[in-house]
């Protein structure tokens, strides 16, 4: 769900979900339930009720647990939570920053997050809740990486750019970059093997 690499593991304990660091070594105990691994110095927790919200490094509660789902705070330095169906962001101190009105969404990746508005109706929106790419009949890999995200656009499965250009397996009405990504590769290709020749 993050776009990093954890800075503590959760694992079960005796009691409940432990926090283990890179070496497996138990750096937090817990008498929760469940967890989820630490990012951004938070660790999103369930308690017995079902009800999540975030600890520290200190086993101190510093977001409520009064969330149906919580998941890790991304780099941007929110993260995704859902409450009574609804979904939404909020920052290291609980505050909302976008508000719970979607039915679905996922985390931050390369400054974009998915975001379901409605039954086949998917957008990916910035930090600050602005669309950015619209009108998606899905979201294939949920995620940019590399600049890139699959996603279904009239009925057709491409993928685009993260202003949502399609640059590859575009439609024939679409304006295509294909052709032109084709040849940009092929003369960086021959440049490259041009250099290889030269020394």
């Amino acid at each position: 769900w993050s776009n990093q690499d954890p800075t503590l593991y959760a694992a079960q304990g005796d009691a409940g979900t432990d926090y283990l660091n890179a070496a497996g070594e138990i750096i937090i105990e817990t008498n929760y339930p469940k967890g989820k691994d630490f990012a951004q110095g938070l660790g999103a927790v369930k308690n017995e009720e079902g009800k999540w919200g975030f600890i520290n490094d200190e086993n101190e509660v510093v977001i409520e647990l009064n969330y149906d789902g919580a998941w890790p705070h991304s780099t941007e330095g929110l993260a995704y939570v859902q409450k009574n169906n609804q979904c939404g962001f909020i920052d290291k101190s609980g505050v909302e920053r976008i508000p719970l009105t979607y039915l679905d969404a996922y985390s931050f990746s390369e400054g974009l997050a998915m975001v379901k508005k409605a039954p086949g109706d998917f957008a990916f929106i910035d930090k600050h809740g602005k669309e950015i790419i619209s009108d998606l009949d899905e979201v294939v890999t949920r995620q940019f990486k590399n600049g890139e995200a699959v996603v279904v656009r009239d009925g057709q499965q491409m993928t685009i750019n993260q202003v949502g250009i399609c640059i590859e397996g575009c439609a024939a009405e679409e304006p295509a970059l294909e052709e032109e990504n084709r040849r940009q590769k092929i003369d960086r290709l021959q440049t490259q093997a041009s250099r290889l020749q030269e020394e």
